[in-house]
């Protein structure tokens, strides 16, 4: 396990999706698990969703020195996809067209394709909702979060995202700390701790400095 071998930091919004469903084993063992992630596994991931092991899992790994980095934009892209709004940013001017055209609107019509179960269900909603909620859980339960992009994927803007993500990414648990201070990062790809800061700096936002211990990494 990536917590017992001292890994930093742990990737991706699917970690507890995967290890809280209850066929996790199983679906490990599977000789191509991606071939695997189909709409109808996804359903299963959220209907099969074991709460009290994932009480656990996110009980541990608060009590290691690992970091989680949800990277919500991902599961965000799928859920979002069939929204013209949201296939229509204004930003994506800045994107190559070769991969606009070429990676990131065929990737986003898959998306929208899988995205329905055959009973009807927004599976790909649901499954980001449970993420999101997977987030709120982990922070409440201790875990160390790290806000990341995933820059360069599906409608995730490099260099933009920064300051837009944040919010969404942060969304589940901006209740308990908003707009704490971001010390910009001096190195590319290292963490800007969101730490306890005077009063001076907290910039007017609402801030509890006991859960203000996440932190927001730059691409």
């Amino acid at each position: 396990m990536a917590i017992a071998a001292g890994q930093h930091s742990v990737e991706h919004p699917r970690i507890f999706l995967f290890e809280c469903y209850r066929g996790a084993a199983e679906f490990r063992a599977l000789p191509d698990p991606v071939a695997a992630y189909t709409t109808d596994m996804r359903a299963r991931f959220i209907d099969e969703h074991d709460p009290v092991r994932c009480a656990e899992l996110m009980a541990a790994m608060a009590a290691s020195e690992t970091w989680w980095t949800p990277t919500l934009q991902v599961l965000r892209m799928s859920a979002l996809a069939g929204n013209r709004q949201f296939r229509e940013d204004p930003r994506r001017r800045y994107i190559p067209f070769i991969l606009w055209a070429g990676l990131w609107q065929p990737d986003a019509d898959r998306a929208v394709a899988h995205a329905r179960h055959a009973s009807g269900r927004d599976v790909d909603a649901e499954l980001y909702r449970l993420a999101m909620d997977n987030v709120r859980q982990a922070h409440d339960a201790g875990v160390r979060i790290v806000a990341g992009t995933d820059a360069g994927d599906t409608y995730v803007f490099p260099g933009l995202p920064s300051t837009k993500s944040l919010p969404s990414s942060c969304a589940p648990v901006w209740p308990r700390w908003t707009h704490c201070e971001v010390q910009p990062s001096t190195q590319r790809g290292s963490a800007a701790k969101l730490e306890n800061t005077a009063p001076s700096r907290r910039q007017g936002c609402r801030y509890d400095p006991v859960r203000c211990q996440s932190a927001h990494r730059y691409p």
